[in-house]
């Protein structure tokens, strides 16, 4: 059973334009339609079919937001990270493939690639496999992304890439920025298919949705998903969002998502467990979202509050 996707237009926030408002409708039926039915087998089978990547890849989502200098199809990169996170909502394995091929082709413009930038974001969006996002250590001037190969809890099948960036460049900034959109997307579905769930379901002779516990669980639940979610919009609609921020954003997110999931398989009791039900994929992706936004990940935000670590002189 796939999550139902609620309205878009009550989660995006304001100052879009007719042009942008067009577009994410465009991006939610394309997640309806095409991507939510596959959702369960991309996780099982750990691989996005492949007419969906064609699909994908034709749309070009992984170059809006991207300057059209570098490649890209132009306008905000809020706007790109808001058809991740519309995308998230249905499967997080190809929203983090647009998102990645989104960060590819900044980096890539950032670093003075620009014609090497369309390529790098086609190969991220395409979601090649292996694991999902990238680590690596920070140089003077650059930051390797290098694809860390591990059996997934979740985002089965999402991409893997290897690319060096500016290091406080604003493809560093986007891809946490795609983590954070991803994971609100994440957030919402668990916050929707708890709300069905509660509406379907009766006890006691009535519906669940009238226990006023549960009610206010899930009103909780939307406000710490919703309060995420603008924080990752706001950052990413910055001129120039630092790595820090962007970091910061994509951890609350990630947090948000994972305790959203988390609740919604409590509300949907013994069956959150099982694979009738979205809710504990959903939870899978979150961890591994908030995974991929700790650890290392996290290193620019204690910079930006304590300043780079002592490096010890090497005889």
């Amino acid at each position: 059973m796939t999550a139902v996707l609620a309205p878009a237009l009550d989660r995006l926030p304001a100052g879009l334009d007719d042009d942008e408002l067009m577009f994410l409708e465009v991006v939610e039926r394309l997640a309806a339609d095409e991507v939510a039915p596959q959702a369960e087998a991309i996780d099982a089978e750990g691989m996005v079919p492949g007419d969906l990547r064609e699909l994908l890849l034709s749309l070009r989502l992984h170059a809006v937001g991207v300057p059209e200098s570098a490649g890209g199809e132009g306008g905000r990169p809020l706007v790109g990270l808001l058809a991740v996170e519309t995308l998230a909502r249905a499967s997080a394995t190809v929203a983090l493939g647009v998102g990645a091929g989104q960060a590819a082709a900044h980096a890539a413009g950032a670093s003075g690639a620009a014609g090497a930038s369309g390529a790098a974001g086609a190969s991220g969006a395409a979601g090649a496999s292996g694991a999902a996002g990238a680590s690596g250590a920070a140089g003077a001037d650059t930051h390797d992304w290098t694809p860390a190969a591990a059996r997934r809890t979740g985002l089965r099948g999402a991409p893997a890439f290897a690319l060096a960036a500016p290091a406080d460049g604003p493809g560093r900034a986007h891809w946490p920025l795609a983590l954070g959109a991803a994971a609100a997307g994440v957030g919402q579905a668990a916050v929707a298919s708890a709300r069905d769930y509660l509406l379907e379901r009766r006890q006691f002779g009535r519906p669940l949705a009238e226990f006023g516990a549960l009610r206010r669980m899930l009103a909780e639940m939307s406000a710490a998903v919703a309060s995420a979610a603008a924080l990752v919009h706001a950052c990413a609609a910055q001129p120039a969002p630092s790595v820090a921020a962007a970091t910061r954003a994509a951890r609350a997110a990630a947090r948000a998502a994972c305790a959203a999931s988390d609740d919604a398989i409590q509300l949907h009791g013994g069956y959150g467990y099982t694979t009738e039900y979205p809710v504990e994929r959903l939870l899978r992706d979150a961890v591994s979202l908030r995974a991929l936004a700790g650890g290392r990940a996290g290193e620019p935000v204690a910079t930006a509050l304590l300043g780079a670590p002592a490096r010890e002189a090497v005889a």
